[in-house]
């Protein structure tokens, strides 16, 4: 059950790189939401720890926030 929930985090994962090579800010902020929702998922199923999510959503934040701009 791990690996496949882990397999979906980085398909979601590659939707925001994607939104964020293609410059687009619209695509990047619904994937990221999107993202992070699936992230916050799998920390309450124990899947992965609340701080190793928190990193990876703020890097992520950060950089589509910075597209926005």
């Amino acid at each position: 059950r791990n690996a496949s929930v882990k397999n979906a985090l980085k398909t979601f994962e590659r939707k925001v790189t994607d939104a964020l090579k293609e410059k687009s800010a619209k695509n990047a902020t619904a994937a990221l939401s999107e993202y992070t929702a699936k992230m916050m998922s799998a920390v309450s199923k124990g899947v992965m720890k609340k701080q190793t999510v928190s990193r990876r959503l703020s890097r992520l934040a950060t950089k589509v926030s910075s597209l926005a701009k």
